[in-house]
């Protein structure tokens, strides 16, 4: 079932509600919808409620402001918070792959309440380590001429830092769904341009909810470094690898997915609403 918040700046937020029990709000990555998480979902469904989001300027969720910021974005997140809260009295649990694990982390630094835990898979904490104003502008020149194709592999060489080998296995057994290119491109100009403005991963150092980081122990190395970053600065998290598996274990094998969120949340205990 799907389901429309508006936000206090007026932005669309879309979401599908799968399972019942306490709830799981799902923010996926820039390559990625809310749907990209329903075979995880469903193998939880008898045990929480996930709200697969489809962030601002994506799927069935409308555009924001531009240029966009993580500031900004904040504030859909919070809507789809607030929605969790009304329909269970228990806080959320905040999921995010990729860009969307970036996203919660800027919320719960922002504002923790409501957040029982973070469930972050390849948070890129390092892509800002790149020249990103200047890809950002490169990008619009390759939009504005329909070079789609262009676009998409100068962000995932500059920006996400893949080299030939690793662009090859994006057709390969690892892809993830295929998205109609321009729609993707729109959508990651928007992040690349909240990208712009991405921290040092020491911010991170305060969150005190507890915190899950999964990783595919052969996902592409900036994801690594990112990954090592991040626990770096949250020493209190807790890392799972999974062997074998790169950035998309999501949609490759959501059942070890579902496993390691069960586990992580049984062994830590829920925090009450915070005022």
């Amino acid at each position: 079932m799907t389901t429309h918040v508006r936000t206090s700046a007026g932005t669309d937020i879309a979401f599908e509600r799968v399972g019942s029990g306490p709830p799981v709000v799902v923010l996926p990555g820039a390559l990625n919808l809310g749907e990209s998480w329903r075979a995880v979902a469903l193998e939880l469904a008898d045990e929480y409620t996930f709200l697969l989001v489809d962030r601002r300027s994506s799927g069935a969720s409308g555009p924001g402001p531009e240029p966009a910021t993580f500031a900004a974005e904040i504030e859909d997140v919070r809507a789809v918070l607030d929605v969790a809260r009304e329909w269970a009295d228990a806080p959320a649990h905040l999921l995010g792959h990729s860009y969307g694990a970036l996203l919660a982390l800027h919320t719960v630094r922002a504002d923790p309440s409501g957040i029982a835990s973070l469930l972050l898979y390849e948070a890129p904490v390092l892509a800002g380590d790149a020249p990103v104003a200047s890809v950002l502008d490169r990008f619009r020149v390759l939009r504005a001429a329909g070079d789609h194709a262009g676009a998409l592999g100068l962000f995932l060489t500059e920006v996400v830092g893949l080299g030939p080998e690793e662009l090859a296995a994006m057709d390969g057994p690892d892809a993830g769904p295929e998205i109609d290119l321009a729609g993707l491109t729109a959508f990651l100009q928007h992040d690349i341009e909240a990208l712009t403005g991405l921290p040092t991963p020491d911010t991170w150092h305060g969150i005190d909810v507890p915190v899950l980081l999964m990783a595919g122990a052969d996902s592409w190395p900036m994801l690594q470094r990112s990954t090592a970053a991040l626990q770096a600065a949250l020493p209190h998290a807790e890392l799972v690898p999974w062997p074998g598996q790169t950035h998309f274990a999501n949609l490759l094998d959501p059942g070890l997915v579902a496993v390691t969120i069960r586990e992580f949340i049984a062994r830590k205990a829920i925090l009450p609403l915070r005022q």
